[in-house]
């Protein structure tokens, strides 16, 4: 099971995913690789928004089945429609694979 956890803080966010799916073996489970192109996408879109200065990266993990992320707007800004419609796009593309597969992945928000 995969579980994805999103936590809305005051200045940012803290996202989590880990575990695998176990929709199918390593290597051919479509499902767990939706989640992986999820949380690439997610990550991608966060590094650009970084770059820019419109978004910071205060704590970032990787490992093999589980990413987590704690990263917010930038100084006294509290809310940027760039960093909020990239969290919510994926976060709807968590949702949408949590309907399809919900005994293989499960999203709390």
């Amino acid at each position: 099971m995969t579980n994805v956890t999103l936590d809305r803080l005051y200045d940012g966010y803290l996202f989590s995913c880990a575990g695998h799916a176990g929709y199918a073996a390593k290597g051919k489970d479509v499902v767990c690789a939706g989640v992986s192109a999820l949380c690439m996408a997610l990550l991608e879109r966060l590094a650009v928004l970084c770059d820019e200065g419109v978004a910071e990266m205060r704590r970032l993990d990787v490992r093999e089945g589980e990413v987590t992320a704690e990263f917010g707007y930038v100084g006294e800004k509290r809310e940027d429609l760039l960093l909020t419609a990239a969290v919510e796009t994926v976060m709807a593309g968590f949702r949408a694979i949590a309907a399809r597969y919900p005994e293989h992945v499960a999203v709390d928000e």
